[in-house]
């Protein structure tokens, strides 16, 4: 694994704590109103922060397909199979409480958060599929992540970070993906 994942992973681990404990999503998600809440949640938190990001660099030089990581699709796709109305979706009120991203260390700490909860999903999925029933194609795409393809995905980011790393200020990258858990923490926990 990268230096710099190392680090991020061990300078961040009572935010993602604090975060997991907080949620605590198996006894808070117990039907399917609770579900598509939570699924509201992480849309309305999701989508301002991918658009930040989106802008935030230059993707595609630093060698990333950012585009093809985004999850809002994937969020959109399981509340419209749950019966959300995308014009309903669209009047939510977003997150506003976002991490600052002002280069790319911070990009790029922001989305380790991101692309790291996708293995965290893994887990998630079998117990929604489960209790509740939602899987890839019903409800359940977002924590699903990458499916069996989770895990390398996960590797050819850290090989993607390894190439980068040189670029990036390690203590910027840790700044944004603590207040990436913090911005998760207060937006679907409020």
């Amino acid at each position: 694994m990268p230096e710099l994942l190392l680090s991020l992973k061990a300078d961040t681990q009572q935010e993602h704590r604090l975060l997991e404990d907080r949620l605590d999503l198996f006894n808070r998600v117990t039907d399917l109103a609770a579900y598509r809440r939570l699924l509201e949640s992480f849309y309305t938190l999701y989508s301002p922060l991918e658009e930040m990001l989106a802008g935030a660099v230059n993707w595609n030089s630093l060698g990333w397909d950012f585009e093809a990581s985004r999850k809002t699709p994937w969020l959109l796709q399981d509340l419209v199979s749950l019966g959300a109305d995308p014009a309903g979706l669209d009047a939510l009120p977003r997150c506003q409480d976002l991490p600052l991203l002002s280069s790319a260390s911070h990009a790029v700490g922001c989305l380790y958060v991101l692309e790291g909860s996708t293995l965290g999903g893994q887990l998630i999925t079998k117990q929604f599929s489960s209790t509740l029933g939602a899987t890839p194609d019903h409800g359940g795409r977002f924590f699903s992540g990458y499916g069996a393809g989770t895990v390398s995905h996960w590797r050819a980011f850290g090989e993607w970070v390894r190439s980068v790393e040189d670029q990036l200020d390690k203590t910027e990258a840790t700044t944004a993906a603590r207040a990436a858990f913090v911005s998760f923490d207060q937006w679907l926990n409020r």
